[in-house]
């Protein structure tokens, strides 16, 4: 089945499994990355499927998001994800994702349809992530215990999502800008985009129309992996120490018409 569960792989054998099998689909590892279709085919065994109008509501978030998911898993390599979550001051190291595409186009997909989450009111990370049509913390206290903060998507606020320019001016994801529109019946967040990245701005704050590029300081926060993609997708050379990929991306970044 899908998810991170390997021990499961049937829905019969799931319900049959070992301590009288499951009564509940969180009772599955990873049932929160699942697709809808998987979880809806739980969720009728287990009797925990929502009223009808709200069922339908979360088959409609949930498959636009899905759409989304296989193109970034399809487009982005794994530097591009970091550098992507980076630019938006989420640290995939901190979150222990820097090396699952699956969970790191989870939050991407999330940023770009809905803007990037506000922190967590508990571990005051910026760890808020929207799964199977609710809000999670995937952040940790003090670095070491998992936060379980959770909520609504009602009740998160959502502010400005970066993207580097190669991504945000790419033809596939224009089409899901498109695709995701009329599936809505309203366009995501915003489809303008300023000389180093697109910007989706939330429902609760401006739209701009344009970003600065990022600071030395920004760029100097970000992996030796990250920094490298980033030069990469503007066709600049990647060698050399840290310091010097920081100052060539800030260089390149200040010469980017206003």
């Amino acid at each position: 089945f899908e998810g991170i569960m390997t021990r499961w792989l049937h829905l019969t054998c799931a319900l049959a499994g070992a301590q009288n099998g499951i009564q509940r689909i969180s009772q599955l590892e990873g049932w929160d990355r699942m697709g809808y279709d998987a979880s809806k085919e739980i969720r009728e065994v287990t009797g925990e499927l929502l009223p009808k109008a709200a069922e339908a509501n979360l088959k409609t978030r949930m498959e636009s998001l899905e759409g989304l998911q296989d193109l970034l898993l399809a487009e982005l390599s794994a530097a591009e994800m970091i550098f992507t979550l980076e630019l938006n001051g989420i640290s995939p190291r901190d979150l222990s994702i820097s090396t699952n595409t699956v969970d790191m186009v989870c939050v991407i997909s999330d940023g770009i349809a809905h803007g990037r989450a506000a922190e967590c009111p508990v571990c005051a990370n910026k760890s808020l992530v929207e799964c199977h049509g609710r809000i999670s913390c995937w952040g940790y206290i003090e670095g070491m215990t998992k936060c379980v903060y959770k909520t609504t998507v009602e009740e998160v606020q959502r502010f400005q999502f970066k993207l580097p320019e190669n991504i945000a001016t790419a033809e596939w994801l224009q089409e899901w800008r498109q695709t995701w529109a009329l599936e809505n019946g309203k366009p995501v967040a915003s489809s303008s985009f300023s000389s180093s990245f697109s910007s989706s701005s939330s429902s609760s704050s401006s739209s701009s129309s344009s970003s600065s590029a990022p600071s030395a300081e920004e760029y100097g926060s970000m992996t030796v992996a990250a920094l490298k993609a980033a030069l990469k997708a503007r066709q600049l050379g990647v060698t050399g120490k840290k310091a010097l990929l920081v100052a060539r991306l800030t260089a390149a970044a200040s010469a980017d018409p206003a």
